[in-house]
């Protein structure tokens, strides 16, 4: 994820104006000096702790479902759609390997059997998408530092606003447990989040992780139709 600073206009935020540092921890940035006001009207300077540290990624959100008319019980074996969504472009690719590989693994785990003729088929796919956030913050203008504290400014002083600008990649990871027989889908899961470099440079761990978190969250077992979570 790349992040810069950039210039808003200068804001009018009377005593209660505050940074957003939780946001911008998020984001992975803080300004190098940033001041705020106590309800006495004392300036804090909060010091940078990194200048930039590296808009880390925070954990994927996840989403799933599953079709409740459905018995789960019936289901003991899986395999794979002749041609997975990750592979619309005619042949394997190297994350589609990966997928393959972590789904595999999640299923046994759970005590399905992979077959040629299942009861279970599984689709996949993964797609990226540049994004990019602003993250507004307040400082003083820097000249008036000479007053050192030594008295406040009145209600609805202005303030000057910047932002943290960051690009980043958002990542989605899609899994379809569809019933072979009726050709239905029964299951999904969903992850969604932003590609950090590391992930980009362990591309099968990170996989293999966003795809265990998915199961995490499948709540079935084979020859079980009761739903309860597996870790």
């Amino acid at each position: 994820m790349l992040c810069r600073k950039v210039r808003l206009p200068a804001t009018n935020f009377g005593k209660s104006a505050l940074p957003n540092l939780t946001g911008m921890a998020m984001m992975g940035s803080v300004p190098k000096q940033v001041m705020t006001m106590t309800p006495n009207g004392t300036f804090l300077a909060f010091a940078a702790l990194v200048g930039l540290v590296g808009c880390a990624a925070t954990a994927p959100d996840i989403r799933t479902d599953y079709d409740r008319s459905v018995d789960f019980s019936r289901y003991r074996s899986f395999g794979f759609v002749p041609e997975p969504t990750e592979n619309r472009a005619g042949y394997e690719t190297i994350a589609g390997k990966y997928i393959r590989a972590a789904v595999v693994r999640q299923m046994e785990q759970r005590g399905y059997t992979q077959s040629d003729n299942p009861d279970l088929l599984i689709n996949y796919s993964m797609k990226f998408e540049p994004k990019q956030s602003v993250t507004p913050y307040t400082t003083l203008r820097p000249y008036y530092g000479y007053r050192s504290n030594r008295y406040r400014t009145w209600a609805g002083y202005q303030w000057e606003t910047d932002a943290i600008t960051s690009d980043y990649t958002e990542g989605t990871l899609n899994i379809d447990i569809v019933e072979r027989g009726q050709k239905q889908l029964v299951w999904e899961g969903v992850a969604v989040g932003t590609v950090s470099q590391e992930d980009q440079e362990n591309r099968e761990a990170a996989v293999t992780s966003a795809v265990g978190q998915i199961f995490a969250k499948y709540p079935f077992a084979a020859g079980r139709g009761q739903p309860q979570l597996v870790n």
